[in-house]
């Protein structure tokens, strides 16, 4: 987070972070308050179909922020695994699937071998 503070990505101030287990058995880091709305799940049947219509509008132009972010201009540079994005995107959601539907083990997604070429880095 504190890699992003500064760029128009929006996010919380870090204020502290403790990487001692023995403090509290585990890491923990604390943040600046942020206002807003904490909701526990995606149907949002608490929203207006307006207000849903905005909040979906927001998540998107959030991840279009991060994703204008450049790892490497913000210290960033060895963050995330090098290369392979897709394949081991499609790796992750096919065995997941697996587990889930376990008949649909046999039939192989047609995607599965038209993956696109990663860059050098992601953080996937």
């Amino acid at each position: 987070m504190q890699a992003l503070v500064g760029n128009d990505v929006p996010v919380p101030e870090p204020i502290y972070c403790e990487d001692d287990i023995s403090v509290l058995g585990s890491p923990y880091y604390l943040m600046s308050y942020v206002q807003g709305r904490a909701f526990s799940g995606c149907r949002l049947p608490e929203l207006s179909p307006t207000d849903r219509r905005a909040l979906n509008l927001s998540v998107a132009e959030t991840l279009a922020r991060i994703h204008r972010v450049r790892p490497d201009e913000i210290g960033l540079s060895d963050y995330g695994k090098p290369g392979n994005y897709f394949s081991r995107q499609i790796h992750r959601w096919a065995a997941s699937l697996s587990r889930r539907k376990p008949y649909l083990t046999r039939c192989s997604p047609p995607w599965a071998h038209a993956s696109p070429k990663s860059g050098p880095r992601t953080t996937g």
